[in-house]
């Protein structure tokens, strides 16, 4: 999981950053950041079609960031707890893990059908 540290880190890093949300997170609105969420269909009746083209696109992002996620998960030591002292070292743990996850993806050889 993400520290907050590192969350405000890679947030301030950006400057018209777009931000998804989960339902557990509906009142976090973070400054500078826009945040978008998928529209829920109404009671007895039908999403239109541009909202429910827009929850697709909504779902594609969020199924990629989920990908980018678990591949950055295979390193064993950012799921399991922490128990060094040392300041900062989580931090650092998941800043190499994503370093490894994003030298995965770029030295992956893709397999074309």
């Amino acid at each position: 999981m993400t520290k907050p540290s590192v969350m405000r880190r890679i947030i301030s890093s950006q400057r018209a950053a777009s931000c998804g949300k989960i339902s557990g997170f509906q009142g976090y609105e973070p400054e500078g950041v826009t945040t978008f969420q998928p529209k829920k269909k109404p009671r007895k009746r039908e999403l239109s079609g541009t909202d429910k083209e827009r929850n697709r696109e909504i779902s594609k992002q969020r199924v990629e960031i989920e990908h980018h996620i678990s591949g950055t998960k295979r390193c064993n030591i950012v799921v399991h707890p922490l128990r060094s002292r040392t300041d900062h070292f989580a931090d650092d743990v998941m800043e190499t893990a994503c370093g490894l996850h994003n030298f995965r993806l770029t030295h992956r050889k893709l397999v074309t059908a």
